[in-house]
């Protein structure tokens, strides 16, 4: 091609376009809130700051029918807990239990609000860490109802 030099081509990476550092389209990523464990005295508390953390950016917050969506997932698993009088889980459950983490895993990798509301909230962890303790997997249950509670309260109408 005459007058065409391969050398002299623009780089249009970064801020060529007129973006700012992290590009156009990109901004910084939310920093991770860290794991701790979940107790009687703290799962409000941790629903909350996760909330507000997230709060932070608006545009990471997901909608009060994505947080419903997660918890209708937990509903069927707790009422079969809580109607069992075994003070330990049994198999049944706890493969319900690790389809719920399939699920979480697959909606975090749909959609990135939903990715920051999981890895912020550590619920895959507290899955994790349920075993087959009944008061574990209560406890996680009531954590899971505050979340979305704080978010319907904090958030309030959806986007």
């Amino acid at each position: 091609m005459p007058g065409y030099n391969s050398n002299n081509r623009s780089n249009n990476k970064g801020n060529s376009y007129g973006g700012n550092r992290y590009g156009s389209n990109q901004r910084p990523q939310l920093e991770t809130l860290p794991f701790t464990q979940l107790t009687k005295d703290n799962y409000v508390q941790m629903a909350d700051d996760v909330i507000t953390h997230i709060m932070a950016d608006r545009r990471n917050l997901l909608t009060t029918s994505q947080i419903r969506n997660l918890l209708s997932l937990n509903s069927e698993i707790y009422n079969s807990v809580v109607s069992s009088r075994c003070t330990i889980l049994g198999e049944n459950i706890v493969s319900k239990l690790m389809y719920l983490k399939v699920r979480m895993v697959y909606e975090s990798g749909r959609q990135k609000p939903v990715d920051i509301f999981i890895k912020n909230s550590h619920l895959i962890e507290h899955l994790d860490d349920i075993g087959t303790d009944k008061e574990k997997y209560m406890l996680f249950a009531r954590y899971m109802e505050a979340l979305v509670a704080y978010r319907k309260f904090k958030g309030g109408q959806d986007d």
